[in-house]
């Protein structure tokens, strides 16, 4: 599928169950690489990414299996040299190999990550916290060399990144000794991982705070694990509910707090949970939001910010959001203004003035982007073409059949 055709205005109702978090999934399939026993994943997204993850520790020597929604993993034996950096260009997410080989092997050489362009993420905090470790970097080529068992030590990260406090993590996990993070990033995902370790016979402790304690564990078992739901796909699914109209039911919803229902809250969408069941209904213009400043849990997620963008350009009245993670992130912001939206981008802030958009020509460019995309067609006037599609099969599984199951007209070239 490369393309999407979407007729507008057509409302939504019905029931949809949430698979795993791609951002969940992702560093789990890492975290195989500890134990030489067998791990069961349940609600796995058939995702591109999840494919290429899998693809990725197969090369290393894994046996790695999906069936449908449950995704079966032994890494009995595991050669770091023999990953497949053809792939690692291709996704972002490979990175997180890193720290799981350094645990299991002493050893690592992986090309620097490929993944969506919205902008600079660089893996310096991942590089100076296993160094922290005594990991030995040669950063000369574009491979890069890591050579050196993990040994327990503090590491304090300047930002809390997601994927910095991961990779540490888990290399941390294997480590002879205890490693202590200051500054960890703080997202569900963390906690999820932590959870998964622990599971696989693991001492982590404080995951979900900005400290993160990590006794070293040189044996794992196997485990049967679901992780948590997607919560940005829940986001989707609200946004498209604010922008075409209508109710429905999101089964599998994610319990943790999740800052993103309240903003969409606040616009005039109506949210009411019970559980792990949320039920969203939204019958006329949403209003708009006076600022809203993407930042890192438990503030407004970056990945939940193109969707917000797009719902508010149906809102009766002006609106600001200010990105600040990614330099890049508004980049589809074009492709909204060919469907008629006021949106002015200075820098890292959108002012947007809600309206109605109408049908157009447009282009995903990236995974989120794309997403929002999609989310405006739904209640343009008219019909939108979208290309690039490839880019939301990386995070959404089949989301075009999903809203098409919810009463929205999409046509798939």
């Amino acid at each position: 599928m490369n393309k999407l055709i979407i007729s507008g205005k057509n409302k939504l109702n019905g029931k949809v169950r949430l698979t795993a978090a791609k951002n969940a999934v992702l560093p789990l399939i890492a975290a195989c690489l500890l134990t030489r026993e067998e791990v069961v994943f349940y609600d796995v997204p058939e995702l591109s990414d999840v494919a290429a993850m899998i693809e990725l520790i197969k090369s290393l020597g894994c046996r790695a299996e999906q069936c449908g929604n449950m995704l079966a993993i032994k890494c009995e034996s595991v050669d770091p040299k023999k990953i497949d950096n053809d792939v690692v260009r291709k996704i972002r997410s490979s990175f997180f190999l890193l720290g799981a080989l350094l645990a299991r092997t002493g050893e690592a050489y992986i090309h620097t990550p490929g993944g969506c362009e919205i902008g600079s993420r660089p893996i310096d905090l991942h590089l100076s916290g296993l160094r922290r470790m005594g990991v030995a970097i040669d950063e000369s080529s574009e491979i890069i060399s890591c050579k050196g068992s993990p040994k327990g030590n503090f590491v304090t990260l300047s930002y809390p990144s997601v994927g910095a406090t991961e990779n540490i993590m888990m290399a941390a996990a294997g480590a002879d000794g205890c490693t202590v993070i200051y500054g960890a990033a703080k997202e569900p995902e963390i906690a999820d991982l932590a959870s998964f370790i622990n599971v696989l016979g693991g001492r982590i402790s404080g995951a979900g705070t900005d400290v993160i304690t990590v006794e070293g564990c040189r044996k794992f078992g196997g485990a049967d694990y679901r992780p948590i739901p997607d919560r940005v796909v829940c986001s989707t699914y609200i946004a498209a509910v604010a922008v075409a109209k209508g109710e429905i039911i999101i089964e599998n919803s994610p319990q943790f707090y999740d800052s993103s229902l309240l903003v969409f809250a606040s616009a005039g969408v109506k949210i009411k949970s019970v559980g792990n069941v949320s039920r969203v209904k939204c019958v006329g213009k949403i209003s708009p939001i006076s600022s809203v400043i993407t930042s890192p849990y438990p503030g407004f997620p970056t990945d939940s910010q193109p969707l917000l963008t797009s719902a508010l350009c149906y809102a009766d009245g002006q609106s600001k959001i200010t990105e600040t993670l990614f330099e890049s992130r508004f980049r589809f912001a074009d492709e909204l203004r060919k469907m008629k939206a006021d949106i002015r981008v200075n820098g890292r802030t959108a002012i947007i003035n809600g309206g109605q958009l109408d049908g157009a020509v447009v282009t995903a460019r990236d995974l989120r982007g794309g997403a929002a995309l999609i989310v405006a067609a739904l209640g343009a006037e008219g019909i939108s073409r979208i290309s690039g599609i490839q880019h939301v099969e990386r995070g959404y599984d089949n989301l075009p059949k999903t809203l098409s199951m919810l009463g929205a007209k999409i046509s798939e070239l």
